[in-house]
């Protein structure tokens, strides 16, 4: 009978804590809210630092790391987030906490290298920006901060050394080659620069090139047309009184038929496809730069030219006519007339000393002349 009674109470004491349980539990009073997930506090965190509220953002990510602490991506949001902040020490902390989980984390030592940028450690930016581009995190983006790594000309002569090791002990390596490429572009030195990016894409043609290097392709063409500029013009400038002394006193041989056609090929030969070359090699306007040399119906094309313009223009052409007939009667005239020869190389070398080239101003329609 006793054991009847106490089981009665138990079962109406357990009864009434159920119930008591499941009345309070909804009560608003008592419920505590159901904590987030890692995604919705990363979702929320994300959205606080697109905004610039780097504090909120700070806050929502410690909830996420607090719910999983080994996650690199979410320890190098917080690093991102304080270095925003100003709170650099907070944020070295966590980018180096983030590369202690994942040592491999690409992202992890871009995002240390940009911290140690702007902080003046160029030097350990250096190191992180490498190890990224190593692992291929970012290549376009981590080439040009690497780039501003190299403040000074000692430490690109020792980019450059340390990049041509790297090429001597794996010469098929791509990224190698890059590195090299980028101390050459550096210093300036487009076309080596631009030999080791050639070299690369022949080794890996599927690896996206950075756009730093499409910067060096262009100087490298347009340095090559300046010289083909300075020389051309140069030598044909010089060449005037040789030339026309040379004219005039073989006027006579000049008309003869196979003098004509003599003149005639060379000129053909030496100043027409120079046009075609720059327009496929290097670019438009050093292109119309040496069609206005070589003959006067293409001065429209580089600049409104009136009256004075069209007479240079002229002239230019003179001068190039007069060049050839001096190269035709040295190189296919008789004995005598291979003294003038020596004319040659005697403007090539007055051309370097007097780097001038035509240039169209197209605002005013004028042709003028700068020094490079």
């Amino acid at each position: 009978m006793m054991l009847k009674i106490k089981r009665k109470v138990l079962l109406t004491a357990a009864v009434i804590l159920v119930t008591a349980a499941l009345v309070f539990g909804k009560s608003p009073v008592w419920s505590a809210q159901p904590d987030k997930t890692e995604q919705e506090y990363h979702v929320e965190a994300s959205a606080y630092y697109k905004e610039g509220k780097y504090r909120e953002a700070v806050d929502a990510w410690l909830n996420q790391f607090a719910l999983n602490s080994r996650s690199p991506h979410t320890a190098n949001n917080l690093g991102m987030a304080y270095h925003k902040l100003g709170e650099d020490e907070e944020a070295l902390r966590y980018h180096k906490l983030a590369l202690e989980i994942h040592p491999n984390f690409g992202h992890g030592h871009y995002s240390l290298g940009l911290l140690y940028l702007d902080t003046g450690h160029a030097d350990l930016a250096r190191e992180e920006f490498k190890r990224a581009i190593e692992i291929g995190y970012n290549i376009n983006d981590s080439f040009r901060n690497l780039g501003l790594c190299y403040g000074t000309k000692e430490d690109i002569d020792k980019a450059e050394a340390e990049a041509e090791q790297a090429v001597k002990r794996s010469p098929g390596n791509a990224k190698s080659h890059l590195l090299l490429g980028l101390a050459y572009l550096l210093k300036e030195d487009y076309s080596k620069a631009n030999r080791e990016v050639k070299m690369a894409k022949e080794l890996a043609p599927r690896m996206q090139m950075p756009d730093i290097f499409k910067e060096s392709i262009e100087k490298a063409r347009t340095a090559q047309a300046k010289k083909i500029g300075i020389w051309l013009f140069g030598a044909t400038a010089v060449g005037v009184p040789v030339s026309m002394l040379t004219f005039f006193r073989k006027r006579r041989e000049f008309f003869k038929p196979n003098r004509i056609k003599i003149s005639l090929l060379t000129l053909f030969i030496l100043v027409f496809p120079a046009p075609v070359m720059l327009i496929v090699y290097v670019g438009l306007q050093p292109a119309l730069i040496s069609l206005a040399i070589s003959f006067p119906m293409a001065v429209s094309m580089v600049g409104n030219f009136k009256y004075m313009g069209m007479a240079i223009a002229v002239l230019h052409y003179a001068i190039v006519v007069f060049l050839n007939y001096l190269i035709v009667c040295a190189l296919f005239g008789s004995a005598k007339d291979k003294r003038f020869l020596w004319a040659v190389p005697a403007l090539l070398v007055v051309a370097a000393m007097f780097p001038i080239y035509p240039t169209a101003d197209a605002g005013g329609g004028r042709s003028n002349f700068s020094f490079l």
